[in-house]
């Protein structure tokens, strides 16, 4: 187990905790990466992290040796959910700041998808940053957009300033807060505004679809509106407007919560948001129901003995893996798309691509959620298999006894 730490809370900078879920993770066998954290609140403020963390550098080598944020589909472009996700980005701010002169920098951009729709929008100064150089060739090839492999600091340090600094899905997975949005402070011109997009913690228990899909491998810090704010007060940037949204993740909602913030003389705030802790309380309630219902359907299948593939890899599965129930399973291989994961192992069974499941005849367990609807058609239609297939989150009339079976 690596080294743990307290990390203290980055919005009012108290240490006093309350414990709310203390989540696991089962690990590759051969990558280090996250093996747990507890979800604690802030006894000062109320924001919601993750503490008893690794360090920074476990969190480096998981971004890059196991980034999931390489994938696409088999056209070579991105997925069409998160397609529909960025154009209403792109939209919103086109309404909110409609001058096309302004210099934009993207935070966390992948493989640029979203910077090139702001330049076919007009947006012509935009440009990426991400860690990983996977996705700085994937730009290129793809969209003709440029991202940056250098850190937020050495862009700083080196002169670069923006009017609007995008941080779509990123802010939830830093480790260190305060560091990285003094930076980020520090990249906009005077009166620039930073844009985030977060999931919305206060709303988890209205959208909770599958047990802890929140606590995931990579989302570390759980905002609701008071707390993002007030973080947000403490950098040095003044709140210019919030508000809510429903993403369609996959084939999931997923509770969004968007602000825009200007360098500027920030507003005093309230120091303590009680409603989101109390949300959250509930969304662990609830997780913990729905993980006991979904187990419940695993016992038959894991005192048959029989032999099954488990598509999925990701924050669910590794967590599911801690279960009882789960580990009684005669898993014959682990199924994922995504090539970082491919001829490693967990447990000692081997992580494998769809296609080296032709000439398997075990049935297939699909362990997500999201990506359920696409894996599916990729069962059907892509890799023409005929296996069982148990949804894992699907119609409880269908699961185990009478799974249909998938194929031409």
């Amino acid at each position: 187990m690596a080294p743990r730490d307290r990390r203290g809370c980055d919005v009012c900078g108290a240490e006093s905790t309350a414990d709310l879920y203390d989540q696991r993770f089962v690990r590759f066998d051969d990558a280090s990466g996250l093996d747990g954290y507890t979800v604690v609140a802030c006894e000062r403020c109320g924001f919601m992290y993750a503490d008893g963390l690794p360090g920074q550098d476990v969190f480096d080598r998981y971004y890059r040796d196991l980034s999931k944020y390489e994938s696409h589909d088999t056209e070579g472009d991105i997925v069409p959910w998160k397609a529909v996700i960025h154009h209403a980005i792109v939209a919103d701010i086109a309404e909110r700041l409609p001058d096309r002169k302004i210099r934009i920098l993207d935070v966390g951009s992948s493989s640029g998808h979203l910077i090139s729709l702001f330049r076919n929008a007009g947006y012509r100064d935009a440009i990426g940053f991400d860690p990983s150089p996977r996705c700085r060739e994937l730009a290129r090839e793809l969209y003709g957009v440029e991202v940056i492999n250098t850190s937020i600091s050495q862009m700083a340090f080196g002169g670069e300033r923006f009017d609007l600094i995008l941080m779509a899905s990123v802010l939830e997975h830093l480790r260190d807060l305060e560091r990285t949005l003094g930076e980020l402070r520090g990249l906009l011109r005077e009166g620039g505004a930073l844009w985030v997009e977060v999931p919305d913690a206060a709303r988890f228990a209205d959208f909770a679809s599958s047990p802890f899909q929140q606590f995931s491998l990579e989302h570390i810090n759980f905002f609701t509106t008071g707390t993002l704010e007030r973080l947000m007060q403490r950098a040095g940037l003044r709140t210019s407007s919030t508000w809510t949204t429903i993403r369609q993740v996959g084939s999931m909602d997923d509770p969004g919560l968007d602000g825009l913030f200007v360098r500027d003389v920030p507003a005093v705030l309230a120091t303590h948001d009680t409603a989101g802790v109390a949300a959250v309380r509930s969304y662990v309630a609830l997780s913990e129901q729905l993980e006991r219902a979904l187990c419940e359907r695993l016992e038959g299948l894991a005192a048959s003995g029989e032999p099954v593939a488990v598509w999925g890899t990701g924050s669910l599965m590794l967590h599911l893996m801690n279960h009882p129930v789960f580990r009684r399973l005669n898993i014959t291989a682990f199924v994922d798309s995504n090539a970082n994961y491919q001829g490693k192992t967990i447990g000692g069974v081997p992580v494998i691509g769809p296609a080296a499941l032709a000439g398997h005849d075990e049935p297939i367990l699909i362990v997500t959620h999201a990506a359920q609807e696409e894996i599916l058609a990729a069962i059907r239609d892509r890799y023409g298999l005929s296996n069982r297939v148990f949804s894992f989150l699907g119609d409880a009339a269908d699961w185990p006894g009478s799974a249909s079976t998938v194929g031409a």
